[in-house]
């Protein structure tokens, strides 16, 4: 169903994108992927339309900055809880905490991000932003939730 397919979708980019340290490595990251994963032409080229789209949006851009380093899928402990949020950048300003999604904007997608953010800031960063990326094959949303 397509469902299925959506969620599918969903999991290959959170996990290309678990492989991708800035915007350069774009090409061979995505090219290293495609050769060691069986995909469909279809899959293929959506997760290289998502790919392209997410890197040519501003947010997505600033996101994958080569001079910004970032953390990928880090697990942090908090109250107890195991969290992994999608990407945490550090930027001159701030540590920026991302997370990709390719479903419709749900209320627990914000309060993910404001949890991810909280450990964060306990951890002692005084600056804390976090967003929330809505990406699909065409267009990149992004929303700054804290």
């Amino acid at each position: 169903p397509a469902d299925d397919s959506a969620r599918l979708h969903g999991n290959l980019l959170h996990d290309l994108l678990a492989h991708l340290a800035d915007a350069s490595q774009a090409d061979s990251v995505l090219s290293q992927y495609l050769a060691t994963h069986s995909l469909t032409d279809e899959q293929q080229a959506t997760l290289r339309e998502t790919l392209h789209t997410l890197l040519a949006h501003p947010d997505g851009a600033l996101f994958f900055h080569p001079d910004h380093p970032a953390r990928r899928e880090t697990e942090l402990i908090f109250h107890g809880d195991i969290l992994r949020p999608d990407r945490i950048v550090e930027t001159p300003t701030a540590l920026q905490v991302v997370d990709f999604k390719t479903g419709i904007p749900r209320p627990e997608h914000r309060d993910q991000v404001q949890r991810y953010c909280q450990a964060m800031t306990d951890m002692g960063y005084p600056s804390v932003e976090g967003y929330l990326l809505y990406i699909s094959r065409q267009q990149c949303q992004s929303l700054r939730v804290v």
